[in-house]
């Protein structure tokens, strides 16, 4: 759009210019210096738009483009002046643009009510961990029908109240959690937050408030999105990939293959050999790469948290968890890496290897896809360079799908964050 309009623009300056009549064109007609206007605002609007600006100046741009998009609607108004009837057409958008926007608004109120209430804390390595309960028999009596329930890998919108201009807008966050085995108990949205400038910054100072944290009221939209987790630990082989807060998508998806492959399975012994022939144990593989040390003993933590909870013996090698303590610029050379040893004993010396330096991806995924007729499934979730490796390491094991050697199928599913 931006170039449609120079290539609009520069035509008709060139033309005044050679006419001579240029300054007297900008001085007397409204035409030109509206358009100017609005070109200098959408030039604005799609240079700060590129990723890698966008990125640096985030907080900055979310703050200003706000203004600049206005800016550019109106005078783009004034710049058409009702020719070929385009105020009608901008009065349609508008009026389709509020609808949509009225809509969103009173559907979070009416279909998933206003009365959470969250709270926030502090977890090792600097994380925001926000945790909402869904009260359905409290939402009931205010006659707010929730009829919340969501699975491993989806989002919500949530909007924090009280956070001044914050407020205002909804920001997307990866649930952390999985609905409870049984319907009793009531659900609860975990989050796990990685801190930076603008919204997330004011939930870390949020969280360092005790008497503000343990009690704020939050609006939830969702949720959206879905890996399809059911169909993914169908496969033999499941390898969760995670950098930094992108473990905040996996851990979902970690719980949910151990809470598979810890079912019990039917008392018949025929119901019990039909099942077994349609459900096996998906073996399954976490590696969790993190920069900052106390990020890295949160992880062990919750990795033996899920195992002692479903019931993981120490004879059960179903589940392995690798945790990688990085370096900027460290290189993936496996020979390089050297091992750590456990040292807070229980399941951890069993399930959590600790190794320093990035994982070696690309070794990984072709030792666990080299076994013929083996499905494996690779999520990844972090920095865009481990997705980058990531997915090469993915299409070099699908190349030998291709050729007959090695797994029957190989399928990957990456999850971008910023």
């Amino acid at each position: 759009m931006f170039l449609l309009a120079l290539i609009h623009t520069f035509p008709f300056i060139k033309y005044h210019i050679d006419k001579g009549d240029m300054v007297e064109e900008w001085n007397t007609s409204v035409v030109y210096w509206t358009g100017v206007v609005a070109l200098l605002a959408q030039a604005y609007l799609t240079v700060f738009s590129i990723r890698p600006i966008r990125a640096r100046f985030y907080e900055f741009f979310k703050a200003t483009h706000y203004l600049a998009a206005l800016i550019f609607v109106l005078f783009f108004f004034f710049h058409c002046d009702f020719r070929l009837t385009s105020w009608d057409y901008f009065i349609a958008t508008g009026v389709i643009y509020v609808t949509s926007l009225l809509y969103s608004n009173i559907r979070t109120y009416l279909s998933y009510g206003v009365c959470h209430i969250g709270s926030l804390s502090i977890l090792p390595g600097g994380f925001v961990e926000a945790i909402i309960p869904i009260h359905h028999q409290k939402a009931a009596e205010k006659a707010i029908p929730t009829g919340f329930t969501w699975s491993p890998g989806q989002h919500v919108f949530l909007r924090f109240m009280g956070l001044g201009l914050h407020s205002l807008s909804s920001h997307p966050f990866t649930i952390c959690s999985i609905p409870p085995e049984r319907p009793e108990m009531e659900p609860q949205l975990r989050f796990i937050i990685k801190p930076a400038r603008g919204l997330t910054g004011k939930l870390a100072q949020l969280a360092d408030e005790p008497s503000k944290a343990s009690s704020f009221p939050v609006l939830i939209d969702g949720p959206y999105g879905d890996v399809g987790a059911a169909q993914l630990f169908e496969h033999d082989d499941v390898i969760l990939i995670a950098g930094g807060s992108g473990v905040g998508f996996a851990f979902p998806l970690l719980e949910y293959g151990i809470r598979r492959n810890m079912q019990p399975f039917a008392s018949n012994k025929e119901e019990a050999e039909l099942q077994q022939h349609h459900r096996h144990r998906t073996q399954i593989q976490m590696i969790m790469t993190t920069r900052v040390s106390g990020v890295k003993e949160w992880f062990i933590s919750e990795v033996e948290h899920l195992l002692k909870t479903h019931g993981v013996t120490d004879e059960d090698v179903a589940v392995q968890a690798h945790a990688h303590l990085t370096a900027r610029g460290q290189s993936p050379d496996p020979e390089a890496v050297t091992k750590e040893s456990g040292g807070s004993g229980g399941v951890e010396a069993n399930y959590v290897d600790l190794a320093r330096g990035r994982p070696d991806v690309r070794s990984i995924i072709r030792t666990a896809s080299r076994e013929s007729g083996r499905s494996v499934a690779v999520v990844v979730c972090g920095p865009a360079e481990l997705l980058y490796d990531v997915r090469n390491a993915v299409a070099e094991a699908q190349l030998q799908v291709v050729t007959g050697n090695g797994a029957k199928e190989v399928y990957l599913h990456s999850e971008h964050f910023s």
